[in-house]
Parts: C-alpha cells; structure tokens; sequence
C-alpha cells in the first residue's frame, strides 16, 4: 500500500500517529476496536471507490516505516498491540519477534504468578521443545502468547484440558493435541534412559503432579497398571478375555464329560487354541485349579482334530526355520488347508497336541 494507492485521503503524521483525512468530506477516517479485535483497523476507501478495512498499525507502517529487508511483519516494541504510535512500530518476522518477547523469561514466568495468584514454592518452568507454554509442578499447563495474521498478542492464559477416550488429560499445542502429563514430565523429569512413556504413580490418569509421574518403558507401564487394577490380566476381568468365568466352568465340566475340542469350539464360539489352554491349565487357572477341579484329570481331546500329525509336526518346523505365523498361515490356506494364526501359535508354542512329537 503506497500514499498513491490512497489519493482520496490528506495523509500526515500528527503527535507519533498518522492520520488519513478525507479531501471531499474533510473528516479524519478514525481507527477504532470492534468484532471482539484487540488491534486496531481503519475503515478506508480506495482510489477505485472500494471501502476495506486495514491493519492500522501494518498499514502506517507501510506507509512511513522503512523496511530495506522487506520483512512480513509488523511487530511492537512495547508488545502493546494497541501503541500503533510510528516509533513503537517496526518490520520484523514471526520468528524474530518470538524470541526478543521470549528473552525476559524470569518476567513471564512472574506474570503467570501474578495473573494466577500462584504461591513462590511451586515450580514454574518453559516447556523445553514449546517455549510458549509454561508448566507447574502440580500440573497446570499456560501459555504466555499468541500469534495471528503476523502480529504476536501477549497473553497469559491457562490452557484447558480434557479428557480423552483412556480418561487421561490432553490439550491443544500448536494446533496439535498432546497429553498434558506428557508436558509435565517432559518439562520436569529427566529421562536419561530415553523411556518413552509415562506413568502415573498412583493410578490417576488425572493427577499429573511431578511427584506422581515417572518415566517408564512399555513393558513397566504394562506391569504398573496390572499391579494398580487399571489392567485386569486374569479371568473374566482381564481386558482380552473372550469367556466368562461361568463359561469356563462349564467348558470345564464338559471336558470332564469328554466332550472333544471341536464340540467346545462350536458350542462357546471360541478358537481351538482357547479350549486347548483350558485342557491344558495353562490358563483361567483360578477355575481350572480351583477346588471343584483340581483332583481331576483332564482327558486329552478325542483325535477328530482337523490336522494330520504330519501337518503338526510341518508347522513346527517351518517355524523353527523361521517362518512367521502369518506366513505358515497363509501357505496352509492357499494349499487348502484351512488354519488361523491361534491355532499355529498354539501348536508352535506346544499349548496343544503334545502328543504329536
């Protein structure tokens, strides 16, 4: 935009400001705040009768700001978005600009205090990888700025939370949504073993004080949960579980009757593999060693089996050659064969047909 671009208009600098006045109608346009903006915007009309609104500041500035690095931005010295005197203005790039607001971090992190009313003894830090958001140790996450259209707003804010689908806290970064107790290790908790993940302590997905969070592999994450009761690993409450406690019993009393694996399957609507390691007591062992059943013999499964032990002690062997279940799988099956992944893991691990050597 050049003085040219605005020939309707007397432009002139007056106390710092500059000033649009109208030649025909003799009246200075006038900047104002409105449509829940925080900058100011001046309704102009140009040379073609068209009425715009403009960016006051960004538009002053065009106008007698030099600007020999042609930068995009428009920036404040006094971070006051609303001072759109000539000398608070300047040319500047997102990036520039970021930092020189960053550079007074021990005044932002007091400005967070104040606003928040937030005591001296809790921990405030900068997030190491998004210095824009500052964390508490008792969990709160803020952040201290916004940038919109090429103009940064200071702004301390606190930023909201949500819950997700696993009942853990999130939040909105940079457009992207993160969990919140991720934040808060990551800004607090060293992790010299490079963990991947996060536990929380005490079981609550939703107390992320630094105190409660550690950093943990997957394997101590799994353990952990099972330990707390957010995973249940036996019986009908383990998260895989495919039969109720009644139905094993019953699949118990049924093995006991003699009933074969492939009547079991048909009946409760479950893989081979799962009926196997009933037979076996490799799992539900709380049933299956449990007063009613644990002086009893189960009776090996009658040999109706599908398979030839041939075609047993094949699959056996290809996996010991390496082969994948996946891939025994889809050989067998383009062979004629029909079999599924739990039943070759079952034979593969010897969980079932151990008689077949």
């Amino acid at each position: 935009m050049t003085i040219d671009d605005l020939s309707k208009y007397k432009i002139r600098v007056e106390d710092d400001y500059v000033k649009f006045k109208h030649k025909r109608i003799g009246r200075d346009a006038e900047a104002i705040i409105e449509g829940g903006r925080v900058v100011y915007r001046v309704n102009l009309s140009d040379n073609a009768g068209k009425q715009k609104f403009y960016s006051y500041a960004k538009l002053s500035a065009e106008l007698f700001v030099p600007n020999p690095d042609n930068l995009p931005n428009v920036g404040f010295k006094d971070f006051d978005v609303t001072n759109c005197k000539l000398s608070n203005l300047f040319w500047t790039t997102k990036e520039l600009d970021i930092s020189r607001y960053l550079e007074d971090r021990e005044g932002l992190l007091k400005k967070i205090r104040v606003e928040f009313n937030i005591p001296n003894k809790v921990e405030l830090k900068f997030h190491p990888f998004e210095p824009r958001y500052i964390c508490s140790e008792l969990g709160d996450i803020f952040y201290v700025y916004y940038y919109f259209r090429g103009i940064l707003y200071p702004k301390a804010a606190k930023c909201s939370l949500s819950n997700d689908r696993h009942g853990y806290l999130r939040t909105g970064i940079n457009g992207k949504v993160t969990s919140a107790h991720r934040l808060i290790a990551e800004t607090f908790l060293p992790n010299p073993e490079n963990k991947p993940q996060v536990n929380h302590k005490n079981g609550i997905k939703t107390d992320n004080r630094v105190e409660n969070l550690e950093w943990v592999t997957p394997k101590e994450n799994t353990a952990h949960a099972i330990e707390t009761g957010l995973i249940k690993r036996s019986g009908e409450d383990c998260y895989k579980a495919l039969l109720t406690n009644e139905q094993v019993i019953e699949i118990c009393r049924d093995i006991i009757a003699g009933k074969n694996n492939s009547e079991l399957v048909k009946r409760y609507n479950v893989s081979e593999a799962i009926v196997s390691v009933i037979r076996g007591r490799h799992n539900w062992k709380h049933i299956t060693e449990s007063d009613e059943f644990k002086d009893v013999i189960f009776p090996k499964s009658k040999r109706d089996r599908k398979h030839s032990d041939e075609t047993i002690r094949n699959i056996r062997l290809l996996s010991k050659r390496g082969w994948t279940n996946r891939a025994i799988v889809d050989f067998y099956n383009e062979a004629g064969v029909e079999l599924t992944i739990e039943l070759v893991y079952a034979i593969v691990k010897d969980k079932i047909y151990q008689d077949v050597k």
